[in-house]
């Protein structure tokens, strides 16, 4: 089974303490399309974007007190088009789950993480070139990816891990850094205006409001809480409308910012819990948007002297590991954790 993106599985992190300087030129404006050969995001992207376009028919868990909020909507619709217009971004994040079975929790939440990201299409689904790191490593650990293929170094142990289409199993701190966020709304963006049977099992909007106006992180943000329905099927899965045998309820309170309306806190919840339920806070930070990102942070190639960790797991007896560009020798040693 692949990895699964879900939506408390999501979101992370950015600029890179130690690393090249930025200094490239600005982003272009990437192609719509991309080439055949382009990897996608080899996971299963959530059917449940926290944002999608206009009202759409309500659900059976719709209320007769729901409303949508015109002046919150316009918020929304607004993070929608900054998440389709991102070219670059930089931020730093860090996701904290309450409730349920902690041991079901991946690693990777509860500490920040820095990301740097660059979109080289328009398309939802490619993956972006990536460069994400834990904050507490200091820049001792550090995943890449080019475009196609990944690459973890640990600057420490002076090893590397290597991967093309399997890079969530290099660094399984990568996947839940990513800012999910972002791909499910710019997945919302692109499915604007289409009509499928995938569409309406997502979770549509049926009510919108303006909590408050609240500083996060520095930044003027105002605060919207969203309820989004989904209907329930007797399987949980869907596949006709005569299955529907109840309707789940979610609630999103997304502080977005008024200077770049990007968001700076996720907290999401169902509106009545059961037990077990969890609440995530997802936080941003540092964030930058089309920031100018110098390519080289996104080099996927093993430094020059480092040993290939795989190669070192297959031999532990040796005494020696074989540098990164050297002759095939007998690796030893393993990447700090």
């Amino acid at each position: 089974m692949r990895p699964r993106l879900s939506l408390t599985a999501a979101f992370a992190a950015a600029i890179l303490a130690s690393g090249p300087s930025l200094s490239a030129d600005p982003p272009k404006d990437p192609p719509k399309d991309p080439p055949k050969d382009q990897p996608k995001f080899d996971i299963d992207v959530p059917k449940d974007p926290l944002v999608g376009g206009s009202r759409p028919a309500a659900p059976s868990g719709v209320r007769v007190a729901d409303v949508v909020d015109p002046a919150a909507f316009a918020i929304v619709q607004r993070a929608m088009k900054v998440a389709a217009g991102v070219r670059t971004l930089e931020l730093v994040t860090s996701t904290r789950i309450e409730g349920g079975d902690p041991s079901k929790i991946p690693a990777g939440f509860g500490a920040p993480h820095s990301v740097t990201l660059e979109y080289r299409f328009k398309d939802a689904i490619s993956l972006p070139k990536m460069r994400i790191s834990p904050v507490a490593s200091n820049g001792a650990v550090v995943f890449t990816h080019d475009g196609s293929g990944g690459l973890v170094v640990d600057n420490g142990a002076k090893v590397y891990r290597a991967a093309k289409s399997g890079w969530p199993g290099i660094a399984p701190f990568a996947l839940p850094a990513l800012p999910a966020w972002l791909t499910i709304e710019r997945q919302a963006a692109a499915s604007q205006g289409k009509k499928s049977s995938e569409m309406e099992l997502r979770p549509q909007l049926v009510a919108a409001s303006v909590l408050r106006t609240e500083t996060v992180d520095g930044v003027e943000c105002d605060v919207v809480r969203l309820i989004k329905s989904r209907d329930l099927f007797a399987d949980d899965v869907g596949g006709g409308k005569s299955g529907v045998i109840d309707a789940q309820r979610l609630v999103f309170e997304i502080a977005y910012a008024r200077t770049d309306g990007f968001p700076r806190r996720i907290v999401q919840f169902a509106e009545t819990p059961a037990p077990g339920s969890q609440r995530t806070t997802v936080e941003f930070s540092q964030v930058r948007v089309n920031p100018t990102i110098d390519v080289r942070l996104f080099d996927a190639k093993p430094p020059d002297g480092y040993r290939d960790a795989a190669a070192i797991q297959q031999n532990p007896q040796s005494p020696a590991g074989n540098p990164a560009g050297s002759p095939a020798g007998s690796p030893a040693g393993s990447p700090s954790p």
